[in-house]
């Protein structure tokens, strides 16, 4: 039997359930009044309260309004032909093909209706225009395709399957709530933001829960995060395949969060059971807590929440922007047990929300629900009726919240209805309504499918309705948390509630002080499959499935940069890893520091040495003329000092900051300034040697070139020599500088001089040194009274000893520069003071504390002509006077002619013992002959 008041009518066969709205034109409606039923049993399970009985009264209450506006302007009103889907497809199926016999049966002028309890005909001429729906994309994907052979537009206000924008396949299916594609990337964002890269993935069998995970996987990926496993909730599923699901969540590999692409009908056992296998094991604990990312199949729902609300504290879950309609609230809330007479479900309904026995529903419930007879109005006409109604009321004797996709049904009607509008001003437009003749035939679908696609206005939300080539629309997300809330804030008495923390509009927008995870310190959980290796180290993959998420770490070398987290690159010389280990960065130049000991103790050491040489040349300045001065062969001190001088300079030059001229001056200055001095010191021991090595006639014939002027001739040829190696070096290889790596820290700034170059620069002083040593060893045996030779010998040995020390530590420090620089350094300071000390020390001793013995002296003995330049008539002297010497075997007297000696031979210091062996001439035997030791000047007495 049926039922009709005020132009609402429906079946009461439960099997054939609807709602019919009277108008002139229809619109069907497709919502899931109740949930799937279980695999053996009844195709429809309990009543859904929000998904299915608030949207079906949406749509009341959109046509309600649609048609108070349409009455006003003449237009054609809107009535509907509303069914249930029961959640699933081929039932959706099933129902909607009364939208097809309708649309046949508009066709077919003798298409008839027979009543299934009369014999009566019904002839059905009233197709519908288009349909609301369905809910859940497998059941628009099934609709879409029946519908599109009639050519009946389809408007959805939930499904949001990638596949439903393939126009191909859906070009009569449109859509106010976004494809699933951008709720996957603002789901991939939010993980991503949260610092998460290793979630498992839960979704529902069908084409919502596997193109929505599909496509955050995809999403995911991009931005690195991998899914540690994914699990399928099975259409219809028993408590066995439950269990394995409830097993793989709680025993997850690392991963604490899970992105949930389901709808919430599914996931309510899924939860009682988690819930059961926590309480059995140890209890919710921070440790086994998970976290939820899911999509707007979960939205701001709490029927699958109920009784686990601690467990999901935290969750995080997205709906199409949307704005709370008061509207509805306040006619949701006026609806009394008097609106089942329109509503054939609100009487099921009513029990299950109110949690009362009403008739054959609910009959476990413990108390009755209350009937009284009260006037009512009808939905659409102001007249009252005495009903029997209840004394219930939604939100005061209940809990009320606005569904999330309440909004979105009055934005579908809207647009259906703002086409059909368009539709008719321009097919009819001033004509009346009676007249217009496409309200009396069959409504072209396809001219209403392109309407549908141009309409654009504000809705519910106050972003604008309009499809783009796909049909879908374009639409931001709301980012909603589960949270907690204390007794007393805002005003609340506790519980949980969700939150709204941000939006997703192309990018993610989070207010980070909204979020609250229920945590310690409310610190973010983690849920990464390795933790960030620490700087310098590498990746090395362990799963190629998960490889931008799980690795172990591996140090890379000391001078090794990170690249990509995955390789180790060296740094090339000069260069050496950042704090961080992802740049290779330039060393600084490292130069010797004038406060450090390598530069103290060379300097300090010149310093103290320039210091005596300055003290030794005035002593020589202020005592040019007296004996000891003169007889110390004056011209090569002097050109002595002026070698030790610039050796004890040349310190200075090789500390200071290496640049092409300064390493031009160190390559001439370094090997001149030693050749100075061991050229002087070659000049005297083979000025030496000459004289008393020659024997017995060297005392009857003066050896040539052994005056002053020839002393300093032959010293300058010597010096020549290496003065014309360093100008050759020069020209052959211009002085330039070069970094230096003495080891992989340090990068050192030099002369472009191999160690080989240096040494061979000073190759030539070190044949000086051995020559002079030679010499010296050959002059060992000369009369004590000689016994510079013995100091120049002295020196020589030492010298040897220091540059011997020298080869040893500048090539056995090949690595550290400093060493190398400063043992160059203190090796040419030390020859230097070895030949100031030896040479000179003496000298300035008898000079300053010994002024007796720098006198004329005056023997009784023929002096032995040892004068600067002999004595004689000659420039001196010496050739005219004879010496006696007497044979230490004989002790016969010999006479012979004296010869020139060299001045430093007739020191005061050293004359006597030579004196004591001169005899007077046989013809002036009884003539004393007083010989001057400084000048060489004889005079008779």
């Amino acid at each position: 039997t049926s039922s009709t008041a005020n132009g609402l009518s429906f079946d009461q066969q439960p099997s054939t359930q609807r709602m019919n709205i009277t108008g002139d034109l229809l619109l069907g409606g497709l919502f899931p009044i109740h949930e799937s039923g279980p695999a053996e049993g009844p195709r429809c399970g309990k009543i859904s309260e929000n998904r299915g009985i608030q949207r079906l009264e949406a749509m009341v209450y959109a046509l309600r309004l649609v048609n108070k506006r349409r009455s006003k302007l003449g237009m054609p009103l809107l009535g509907a032909k509303l069914l249930d889907t029961c959640t699933r497809d081929t039932y959706a199926l099933e129902q909607s093909m009364d939208f097809v016999t309708d649309h046949l049966s508009s066709l077919d002028a003798s298409y008839e209706h027979h009543c299934p309890q009369s014999a009566s005909r019904l002839k059905t001429r009233q197709p519908v225009a288009g349909v609301i729906g369905a809910a859940d994309s497998s059941v628009s994907i099934m609709i879409a395709n029946i519908l599109r052979l009639f050519k009946i537009p389809q408007i959805s206000y939930a499904s949001t399957s990638p596949e439903l924008s393939d126009v191909n396949r859906f070009d009569y299916f449109f859509r106010v709530v976004p494809s699933d594609i951008d709720q996957a990337k603002a789901m991939a964002a939010i993980v991503r933001r949260m610092g998460w890269d290793y979630v498992a993935a839960l979704h529902d069998g069908g084409t919502y829960g596997e193109r929505g995970i599909q496509e955050f996987k995809t999403h995911a990926s991009n931005q690195g995060v991998c899914i540690s496993k994914v699990l399928i909730i099975p259409r219809n599923p028993k408590n066995g395949s439950l269990n394995l699901i409830v097993e793989s969540l709680l025993n997850l590999p690392k991963s604490r969060v899970v992105v949930a692409f389901c709808q919430s009908e599914s996931l309510r056992t899924l939860f009682r059971l988690l819930n059961q296998r926590q309480q059995l094991q140890s209890g919710l604990t921070q440790q086994n807590r998970l976290f939820w990312v899911a999509s707007d199949g979960w939205g701001r729902k709490t029927d699958h929440l109920v009784g686990n609300e601690a467990m999901f504290e935290g969750a995080i879950s997205l709906l199409p922007e949307r704005r709370v309609v008061d509207g509805f609230d306040a006619y949701f809330k006026s609806l009394t047990l008097e609106h089942r007479r329109l509503n054939p479900w609100w009487s099921e309904f009513w029990a299950t929300h109110f949690q009362c026995r009403l008739g054959p529903y609910n009959p476990a419930a413990s108390k009755d629900c209350t009937v009284i007879r009260e006037p009512s109005f009808d939905v659409f006409s102001s007249f009252s009726l005495l009903q029997r109604s209840g004394r219930e009321r939604i939100g005061v004797n209940s809990r009320y919240e606005q569904e999330g996709l309440v909004p979105m049904v009055l934005d579908a009607v809207q647009a259906m209805s703002r086409a059909i509008e368009d539709m008719h001003n321009s097919l009819c437009k001033n004509v009346t309504l009676s007249k217009c003749r496409w309200l009396n035939s069959t409504i072209n679908g396809t001219q209403l499918r392109d309407f549908i696609r141009s309409v654009n206005f504000s809705g519910t939300s106050g972003n604008p309705v309009r499809f783009n080539m796909f049909g879908d629309r374009e639409s931001q997300y709301e980012v909603f948390q589960y949270q907690r809330i204390r007794s007393g804030a805002e005003g609340s008495s506790g519980g949980f509630r969700y939150v709204k923390i941000g939006i997703w509009n192309n990018q993610l927008e989070l207010v980070n002080s909204s979020i609250r995870w229920g945590t310690k310190n409310e610190a973010v959980p983690r849920s990464v499959c390795s933790e960030p290796c620490h700087y310098g180290y590498r990746t090395v993959v362990l799963n190629k499935e998960a490889a931008t998420c799980c690795w172990d770490c591996v140090a890379c070398d000391k001078y090794q940069v990170v690249i990509n987290s995955s390789l180790c690159s060296d740094c090339q010389p000069g260069y050496v890893p950042n704090r961080f280990y992802n740049v290779c960065q330039e060393l600084p130049v490292d130069t010797i520091r004038l406060t450090s000991v390598w530069a103290v103790l060379p300097m300090g050491f010149s310093l103290v040495g320039l210091a005596w040489t300055a003290f030794v040349l005035t002593v020589f300045i202020r005592y040019n003329q007296t004996p000891l001065i003169r007889a110390s062969g004056r011209e090569l001190c002097y050109v002595m000092l002026a070698g030790i001088l610039m050796s004890y300079c040349m310190t200075f030059i090789m500390l200071a900051p290496p640049t092409p001229f300064t390493c031009g001056v160190l390559r001439i200055f370094n090997g001149l300034s030693l050749s100075i001095v061991y050229s002087a010191i070659f000049t005297k021991t083979n000025r030496l040697s000459r004289i008393f090595n020659r024997g017995i006639k060297s005392l009857m014939k003066k050896p040539s070139y052994t005056s002053p002027k020839s002393q300093l001739i032959l010293c300058s040829c010597l010096v020549s020599v290496q003065v014309i190696g360093d100008i050759t070096w020069l020209g052959m290889d211009l002085p330039k500088t070069k970094f230096d790596y003495p080891d992989r820290d340090h990068k050192v700034l030099r002369c472009a001089v191999d160690d080989v170059a240096i040494v061979v620069s000073l190759l030539y002083n070190m044949i000086l040194i051995v020559l002079c040593t030679l010499y010296a060893f050959k002059t060992r045996n000369i009369p004590e009274n000689f016994n510079e030779a013995k100091y120049i010998a002295f020196t020589m040995y030492s010298t040897c000893i220091v540059w011997l020390a020298f080869i040893a530590i500048y090539f056995g420090s090949l690595r550290n520069f400093w060493i190398k620089l400063t043992s160059l350094c203190m090796c040419i300071s030390i020859s230097a003071s070895v030949t100031l000390c030896c040479m000179f020390a003496p000298k300035i001793y008898i000079v300053l504390f010994q002024p007796h013995k720098n006198v004329r002296r005056t023997n009784s003995t023929v002096g032995a002509g040892a004068v600067s330049g002999g004595c004689g008539p000659s420039g001196g002297g010496g050739g005219g006077a004879r010496e006696l010497f007497s044979s230490p075997s004989t002790r016969q007297p010999l006479i012979r002619r004296a010869t020139s000696v060299p001045p430093e031979l007739t020191s005061p210091s050293l004359s006597p013992r030579l004196s004591k062996f001169s005899l007077a001439d046989n013809a002036k035997s009884d003539e004393v002959t007083t010989t001057s030791a400084a000048n060489g000047e004889c005079r008779q007495q």
